[in-house]
This record gives C-alpha cells, sequence and structure tokens, in this order.
C-alpha cells in the first residue's frame, strides 16, 4: 500500500466504520494515514500532519460515539499532539493535548462514551495520563506514576 521508504515507525491498525485504517510516522516526520473500504482495492493515503511534526509511532483508534477517527503521537519539543477527522469527511483537525517537555514515546489513545482518554510516558520516565470530554477543547492531565517507572 506504501512504497518503500514511506513508513518510518510502527504502525497502529483499528477497523471501523466499515474500513481497515493505519497510522504511521512518514518521510521527514510527517503523520501518515491510510485506509480501505472492507473487501476494496485500493488503499487510500492521506497526510495528516505535515514534515516535523512527529516523533513517535503513533497510536489510533476509532470512535462510534463521535464517529470520527483519532490518533495520537509525540510532537516536536516532546509534545503531545492528538488528531481528529470525521468518517468520511476532511479535513483532519488538530490539537496540543500537552505542550513542550511533556512526552517521550509513543502515547495510545482509546475513546470511551465520554471523551478521549490518553496514557503516555512523561519526563524523567513518568507515566501520564489526559483526557478530554466530547466538546470541550480542554485537555486535563493527571499525574500517574513517578520517574523511572515507564520505558518507552
Amino acid at each position: 500500500m506504501a512504497g518503500a521508504g514511506t513508513t518510518f515507525s510502527a504502525p497502529s491498525v483499528t477497523t471501523g466504520n466499515n474500513s481497515s485504517q493505519i497510522a504511521a510516522e512518514g518521510a521527514n516526520g510527517s503523520l501518515d494515514y491510510y485506509w480501505q473500504t472492507n473487501g476494496h482495492v485500493p488503499w487510500y493515503a492521506e497526510v495528516v500532519a505535515g514534515p516535523h511534526t512527529t516523533d513517535s509511532a503513533p497510536s489510533l483508534t476509532d470512535s462510534t460515539i463521535s464517529k470520527s477517527s483519532v490518533i495520537v503521537a509525540e510532537g516536536a519539543g516532546h509534545s503531545l499532539h492528538y488528531y481528529w477527522q470525521g468518517f468520511g469527511l476532511i479535513p483532519w483537525h488538530a490539537e496540543v493535548a500537552a505542550g513542550t517537555a511533556s512526552t517521550y514515546g509513543g502515547p495510545s489513545v482509546i475513546e470511551n462514551s465520554g471523551g478521549s482518554i490518553v496514557a503516555a510516558q512523561g519526563p524523567s520516565g513518568s507515566l501520564r495520563f489526559y483526557w478530554q470530554y466530547y466538546g470541550h477543547r480542554q485537555w486535563n492531565a493527571e499525574h500517574v506514576a513517578g520517574a523511572r517507572t515507564t520505558n518507552a
């Protein structure tokens, strides 16, 4: 689906909305998204975020509540970036879930009935938890475990 020299991280995969979806770090630190309607060819490619925006393997999930695909990844300056796109819609929407020096490794995302939930390695190998209610712009941060408790 993607040629040589296009993928520079472990991919993340999900299924939902009658499709298979993959996200991965692309060339020059971009964030790439691929999708295919189940059982049909071809695969389609989209650039979620351009060069120098992504510094980790992303995490991808679907939300049946908000009817969207959701991706999180470590961004420039060890920040945490959150991207979402309504099923079948363009464009991708970007948010900074946590600022500079907050994220040190590939985060993990899940959606539940209330909103988005992200876990990520924080400074000094700590474990951080972030959440946001659907329809709200504010991200909430919690410290889960101290220094040297995670190793991404």
